[in-house]
């Protein structure tokens, strides 16, 4: 049988996975923006799906938050948090 459930991009995905870890840390994004060497601005544009990051910057936001990059990337996790 084939899944008819339409996917969410996959920026989209990221973007939520990565602000329901920030939070479930309890760190902001601030915190987390330094972490990454970057401005907070950057962490909003990530959790909002507003820019496409590359592989390298899911990596680096998964070692900053402590977490694989496949879970940041699992389609599933803010539908079992939500």
């Amino acid at each position: 049988m084939v899944n008819k459930r339409k996917s969410l991009p996959l920026k989209k995905i990221f973007g939520t996975n990565v602000r329901l870890e920030r939070v479930r840390q309890g760190i902001t994004q601030e915190e987390l923006a330094h972490r990454l060497g970057q401005e907070q601005g950057y962490v909003s544009q990530i959790e909002s799906a507003k820019i496409v990051a590359s592989l390298d910057v899911v990596d680096r936001v998964a070692e900053a938050l402590g977490v694989t990059y496949t879970a940041l990337l699992d389609e599933t996790l803010g539908r079992r948090e939500g």
